[in-house]
Formats: structure tokens, C-alpha cells, sequence
């Protein structure tokens, strides 16, 4: 699996015996020059692997969406849903698949810079919990 920051995101088919890397398959094209209208930062699969999460930032709105992708489609890229949007400070960054079958998103607070500063203040109930996301097969 590879998200861009640049837009693209790929699917590989890896052989952790050979370390071989094949079936590639392009499920969003990464534009050729800038402007990056969108960045993917973070994804995980769903327990099964019949799903991809991935988070988008859109340049623009400085939006954030949870997308979701049918890995079992015919046409990966057209089964594309918007699971969630937010917007700022609330900034989705980092999710897990966890051994509890949960995805756990971690945020962070566009408030405040990184490394957030020493002081209380500076830490809030958007960085300090995590988000989660509870996959259903339908």
C-alpha cells in the first residue's frame, strides 16, 4: 500500500517469503505537476482487507475526510464513499488497525504548532483521544 502526499494511492500485492512486490494497482493517479489539490496522509484496512480507509486533506478548504475504498469492486477507485469530514483545528493524522479489529485515528490540534509547546495549555480533547472506527461487514 502507498499514499502520496502528492495525491496518489497504490495497491501492491507483497511476497514477505521473496520480498517481491506485484500487482500494481493504481487507484488514484498522483497529478504530474503541482499544485497537490489533495493529500493522502494515513491509511488502514479493514480486519478482512475488503476495506481501505484512507485520510484526505484537500489544499483548498484545509478539509479532512475519511474516505473508505471496496477493495472487492470491480472499479476500486469509483467505490470511493466519504465516511467523515472535519474541519480545522479538529486535524485527522494517523490510524492503526488494532488487535481489537478497531481502527484508531490519532488528531491533532491545528491551534497549536509541533512540537506543541510545555505547557498545559497547549493540550486539548482534540490531541489528547483518539478517534475510532468500528468496521461492519455488510
Amino acid at each position: 500500500m502507498n499514499v502520496s502526499i502528492r495525491g496518489l494511492i497504490e495497491l501492491y500485492n507483497f511476497d514477505r517469503c521473496t520480498g517481491t512486490i506485484t500487482s500494481t494497482i493504481q487507484i488514484e493517479q498522483e497529478p504530474v505537476v503541482a499544485p497537490y489539490p489533495r493529500n493522502f496522509v494515513s491509511c488502514g484496512f479493514s480486519k478482512d482487507g475488503s476495506k481501505l480507509f484512507i485520510i484526505e486533506v484537500t489544499q483548498a478548504t484545509s478539509s479532512y475526510y475519511l474516505l473508505q475504498y471496496n477493495l472487492l469492486a470491480t472499479n476500486i477507485s469509483t467505490s470511493k464513499l466519504v465516511i467523515d469530514s472535519f474541519f480545522a483545528p479538529t486535524a485527522p493524522w494517523q490510524m492503526k488497525l488494532a488487535p481489537d479489529d478497531k481502527i484508531y485515528i490519532s488528531a491533532f490540534d491545528e491551534n497549536y504548532s509541533w512540537p506543541y509547546p510545555d505547557t498545559s495549555i497547549a493540550f486539548t480533547t482534540i490531541n489528547n483521544n483518539l478517534s475510532v472506527l468500528i468496521t461492519l461487514i455488510v
